[in-house]
């Protein structure tokens, strides 16, 4: 018969008093009354510029403040990357998906910079990735010494959506939707932004005065303008040669925009746009 041996241990479970202990080591702003709203950018978002990001905050002691606050950051791209229409692979040629399903593209952390800090706001400069497209701006909170701020405070900086712009880029903003009887006139609201880096054709010359004592424009033929113009797109397709055919009788008067448009200059404007005369619908 074998012996029977019993053992007996004293003691108690290891960290579950330690809680508490472990998350009063992890730094955070919530805990000392800090309340961060919604976070803006400012100074543009052309590809490789240098964007002013603010966080306004308050606070309701001044010395619960950190002197010190830094922030990491990570561009996280949304467009999917194009691929190859057709690829071969050992003489047979795979069927492209579409773009309907993309790996996700996880952008590289910048490392922890400082924050300024006034009385309402803290703010730092990033940069913009170099590649035109949409990005996921996540930025994460760090204290003096670089470590990450505890999950209550990172929720309250939500990731930013921001399109990065090219060297050549606009922005137009039309009504989604009109009614108009087959051939009547419409005077569409239009704005126009110029998100490039240059302007879009030249400015007037000085005005000057005349020997007359008069003012006068200088150098009016020099002026060169952009131009918004509309085409009307038949949605019945080529199963309706009528509306096909109404479309491209149609016609929408161009509008100049300003003369030398600045980068990030907004125009509204007006295009008068004789509809269709078939009746249907059209983009």
């Amino acid at each position: 018969m074998w012996p029977i041996y019993a053992l007996a241990a004293v003691g108690a479970a290891v960290g579950a008093f330690d809680l508490p202990a472990r998350q009063a080591l992890v730094p955070s702003l919530v805990t000392r009354g800090v309340a961060l709203k919604t976070p803006a950018i400012a100074g543009g978002t052309a590809a490789g510029a240098r964007i002013f990001y603010r966080i306004p905050f308050t606070i309701a002691d001044r010395s619960q403040l950190p002197e010190t606050v830094q922030a990491s950051v990570r561009w996280d791209p949304l467009d999917p990357v194009a691929s190859d229409p057709s690829i071969v692979t050992g003489g047979t040629e795979t069927t492209p998906d579409f773009g309907l399903i993309a790996p996700e593209r996880v952008g590289d952390v910048v490392a922890p910079t400082g924050l300024t800090i006034t009385r309402t706001r803290m703010s730092f400069h990033v940069t913009a990735p170099a590649t035109p497209g949409r990005y996921r701006l996540t930025v994460t909170l760090h204290d003096g010494e670089g470590v990450a701020y505890d999950a209550a405070t990172q929720a309250m900086v939500p990731a930013l959506l921001v399109r990065v712009t090219g060297d050549h880029d606009a922005g137009v903003i039309a009504p989604s939707q009109v009614e108009a009887s087959p051939g009547q006139a419409q005077r569409l609201t239009v704005w126009v932004a110029n998100l490039g880096k240059t302007a879009w054709g030249r400015k007037p010359g000085p005005i000057k005065r005349s020997p007359d004592g008069g003012l006068r424009q200088t150098n009016l033929d020099d002026a060169t303008h952009a131009r918004l113009v509309g085409t009307w797109v038949a949605l019945g397709g080529l199963d309706d040669p009528a509306q096909q055919a109404a479309a491209a009788a149609a016609s929408v008067t161009p509008a100049e925009l300003p003369a030398g448009m600045s980068p990030r200059a907004v125009s509204k404007t007006e295009l008068v746009a004789f509809a269709p005369s078939a009746p249907g619908e059209y983009l």
